[in-house]
Parts: C-alpha cells; sequence; structure tokens
C-alpha cells in the first residue's frame, strides 16, 4: 500500500483522474473476467499506479455486502492488465471498521474476504482468493474525511506561487472544499 501511495503521490504531476466518467463498468481482459458492477467515485491513474477511490459520505454510509470484494478485484485485476500498481482508496467518516449492510461494522479485510469467493465465482482469473488475500493490506488505503479537510487547510496556508491572484485563488478553492466537508459533516 505504501508504494502505490508514493507512486501515486510521487507522479501526481502527471496523474489523470476525475469523477468516475461511466455509470459503471465491468472488468475484463487479461484471460479474465469478473462479473459485477463497479461504480467507484473516482479513477486516478498515473505511469505506475492505478487507483479507484470509493468515497462513503460524512454522515452516514455504509458498503454493499460485496461491494468492497467487488472493487478490490476490480482494482487489482485492472492496474494487473495495464502493467501499474493497484490502490483501492477509501475515503470514509472515521476510521474502520466501516459499515457493512446486513453485517454491522467490520475490518475491511474482514468485509472484502467474506465475500471474495463469491465474487470471483465464475470469473475465469489467474489469480486465486488465496493470492488476492495476500496482497489485500499492500492494495487497499484508507484516509478520513478529517484528515483531508485538515490537509487542504494545511497546504492552503503553505500554498505560494509567487502571484498574489493565484494564491487568493487557491485560498478561496480550499476554503470552498473546507466549508462543504464542514457543512456535511
Amino acid at each position: 500500500m505504501k508504494a502505490a501511495i508514493c507512486g501515486l503521490i510521487l507522479s501526481v504531476q502527471v496523474a489523470h483522474g476525475g469523477l468516475a466518467k461511466y455509470s459503471a463498468f465491468v472488468v475484463s481482459g487479461g484471460g479474465g473476467v469478473v462479473h459485477g458492477v463497479v461504480q467507484p467515485d473516482a479513477v486516478l491513474t498515473s505511469p505506475s499506479v492505478y487507483c479507484l477511490v470509493e468515497a462513503k459520505r460524512i454522515r452516514r454510509g455504509s458498503f454493499q455486502p460485496e461491494q468492497l470484494a467487488r472493487e478490490y478485484v476490480a482494482v487489482v485485476h485492472k492496474a494487473e492488465s495495464l502493467s501499474r500498481t493497484p490502490l483501492l482508496l477509501l475515503l470514509l467518516p472515521d476510521a474502520p471498521p466501516v459499515p457493512v449492510n446486513g453485517h454491522g461494522r467490520m475490518e475491511v479485510h474482514e468485509a472484502v474476504s467474506s465475500c471474495l469467493a463469491s465474487v470471483l465465482q465464475g470469473a475465469h482469473l489467474q489469480t486465486t482468493p488465496e493470492q488476492l488475500f495476500a496482497q489485500l493490506h499492500d492494495v487497499v488505503a484508507y484516509v478520513t474525511w478529517a484528515v483531508v479537510e485538515k490537509c487542504i487547510a494545511d497546504a492552503s496556508g503553505e500554498f505560494s506561487s509567487g502571484s498574489p491572484s493565484t494564491d487568493a485563488s487557491i485560498r478561496r478553492l480550499a476554503d470552498a472544499a473546507i466549508s462543504a466537508i464542514s457543512w456535511h459533516g
């Protein structure tokens, strides 16, 4: 996980990303198909990292039972097909355990492993459930909305481009993002 995050940070100047442009996609190719729909909130790519972002609402939001397993398999499979490091980044209201419909609060690795076999059922992939589970801690990361808010505030306070107009614009954008996070929290 640290390698993927560092790779994404180091190549952020050439990273491409945005809100998921597709309402859904099915990961396929590379000798296999993962059945099931994955709807990430954002996809970030860099020359070395392929990242799916799943953002949960600040107040109440829970994962569907197979959601994390589907997203995990999708990001691993897609990243491998692109020869990139996979990263599933969860943006959460609180640190794990996370709420999973019908299962209460679960650690992320428990939520993934409990549904991994059913997600892979019928899929023709080179990777076994055991291999996927073994790399889980290297692929999944989380950050809380509070940390994002603090990072935005800190970065805004430190930012200086040498142009008063640009600096003011960046501070306005940062203030708007902080206000939105505070309002929803």
